[in-house]
């Protein structure tokens, strides 16, 4: 299609709308409702300045090292005791209360808190360097108190990640 290397993947079921993917090394990959791939050519040409934006964006792109499932539970317990270890750190500062600590292998978030208080971490955060290890592990411990992307909770972020700005545009140069 054009000049991209395009993939067509039938979505879940419930799929209701045509998406777009640019992994690293610039493949495309469109996934589908059943029964809409006669769409797919129309829809990567409508969204062609969109494509060549994403693939100049994933050519800056740090690949971290090949994960798989083995490697994961080869090293949870280790992410997990160094995650902990970086909690305790931060939270004598911020003094949060918080419930379960979760390892998982995720492909897209580096971090989430749920409203019940359990913070999850994606085990690839053991690739990174510290200094952005150390911003994904105030974000989440921040949402404890700000669940949300408020000015009050940058403002608590930058109590102990003073240059958080830059760190998030660094972080998204990380692909897991």
């Amino acid at each position: 299609m054009g000049e991209f290397d395009v993939e067509i993947r039938e979505g879940r079921r419930g799929t209701r709308r045509l998406s777009l993917t640019v992994l690293p090394g610039g493949k495309v990959v469109v996934t589908a409702p059943r029964g809409a791939e006669s769409q797919v050519p129309a829809f990567v040409a409508s969204h062609q300045a969109w494509l060549l934006k994403a693939r100049k964006k994933m050519a800056l792109a740090i690949a971290l090292p090949v994960r798989s499932r083995e490697s994961y539970l080869a090293r949870r317990e280790e992410v997990r005791a160094f995650v902990h270890a970086r909690l305790q750190h931060f939270n004598v500062h911020y003094q949060l209360r918080y419930e379960r600590v979760s390892i998982k292998y995720t492909r897209r978030m580096w971090g989430s808190c749920s409203k019940k208080g359990n913070l999850n971490f994606n085990y690839a955060l053991i690739h990174l360097p510290q200094h952005l290890v150390d911003y994904v592990i105030v974000h989440e411990l921040c949402h404890l108190k700000e669940h949300n992307h408020s000015p009050r909770f940058w403002a608590l972020v930058a109590e102990m990640v003073p240059d958080y700005r830059v760190l998030r545009r660094e972080l998204r140069r990380f692909r897991h």
